[in-house]
């Protein structure tokens, strides 16, 4: 499977064009902030609900910082709506300066997966060779939520695959 994670813009568009989109099998789509100004926490969660309708957007990476504020409620339903999985990000909680707001956000976010049925999928974010493969944070805080198993994707390579390949 080929994917690639993307940058949301304002309003929702994406930074690869279609043609690229179209040759990959899933994208991971992101708020970073060399490509995105803060809107609020409405227009940012608007941004990152209407990337969710590109079909090709299978996954939403660390949506937990305070510096691009979401309504989760919000998020998690345009998850659901677009058949969207949400990212528990290790690197985020492993530091949290870089990402402020995380835990905090992270423990608004993933009872309301919980509730409505959203998966998650946990990622190292490993920018640093010696921590791909460390869940340490992430491990913690779902262990502390009481998380079902069932709700995380990339704990089974088929449950994943089958995600993957399931059109919206």
């Amino acid at each position: 499977l080929y994917g690639s994670e993307v940058n949301i813009l304002p309003g929702g568009g994406l930074t690869l064009d279609r043609r690229h989109l179209d040759g990959l099998d899933y994208a991971v789509a992101g708020i970073h902030g060399f490509c995105y100004e803060d809107a609020g926490a409405v227009k940012n969660t608007d941004s990152v609900i209407a990337c969710m309708r590109d079909p090709k957007v299978r996954f939403i990476s660390h949506p937990d910082s305070n510096r691009y504020p979401m309504d989760y409620r919000a998020l998690v339903e345009g998850a659901k709506e677009y058949s969207v999985a949400l990212e528990l990000n290790n690197s985020s909680l492993r530091y949290p300066q870089a990402r402020p707001g995380c835990v905090e956000n992270y423990r608004t976010m993933i009872p309301l997966c919980m509730e409505l049925g959203v998966p998650i999928v946990v990622n190292t974010d490993a920018h640093d060779p010696s921590h791909v493969g460390i869940f340490t944070e992430a491990r913690e805080l779902l262990s502390s939520l009481a998380v079902n198993e069932d709700l995380i994707l990339n704990n089974d390579a088929e449950k994943l695959k089958a995600f993957l390949l399931k059109k919206p």
